[in-house]
């Protein structure tokens, strides 16, 4: 098995985890901090569960539309664009979000780029060398009082 084949089947297995725990085994991954983003699916209207390394500023989670380093976006932002209902697992805390998509060009990009990658030890930035397309950092806003 190539070595992505096989960080592909640990996160899908993380995932399992994660999920079937409420959040009580998972909220790490390596290491690296991970929330589960619920969308719900832009043409099926059924819930889909991702797995993300998340960063943070202030009450907002910061997650990459890295999709692997791949040139495809990941379903999960379509969802987003979508409009749909959104929500968070970190940890064991569930908070329903808003999300806001920040591309290179604006203005808080950079700060908020640097935050999320380096909770990834630089791995947007090795994925972002190789893509034609631009990584978007996806900002997740709590939109309860719990948030």
């Amino acid at each position: 098995m190539k070595a992505e084949g096989l960080l592909r089947s640990i996160a899908s297995a993380h995932q399992t985890v994660y999920q079937r725990t409420g959040g009580r085994v998972g909220h790490r991954l390596m290491i690296r901090p991970t929330l589960l983003l619920t969308t719900q699916g832009r043409r099926s209207g059924k819930s889909r569960t991702s797995a993300l390394v998340y960063g943070t500023d202030g009450a907002d989670y910061l997650v990459v539309a890295s999709n692997w380093g791949t040139e495809r976006l990941p379903g999960w932002l379509h969802n987003l664009r979508a409009g749909g209902p959104a929500e968070v697992l970190v940890g064991r805390r569930r908070v329903a979000v808003t999300s806001r998509e920040v591309l290179p060009e604006d203005t808080d990009h950079t700060r908020l780029w640097d935050i999320v990658n380096r909770v990834n030890r630089d791995l947007y930035r090795r994925y972002a060398k190789t893509l034609k397309r631009p990584l978007a950092v996806i900002v997740l806003t709590p939109t309860d009082s719990r948030g």
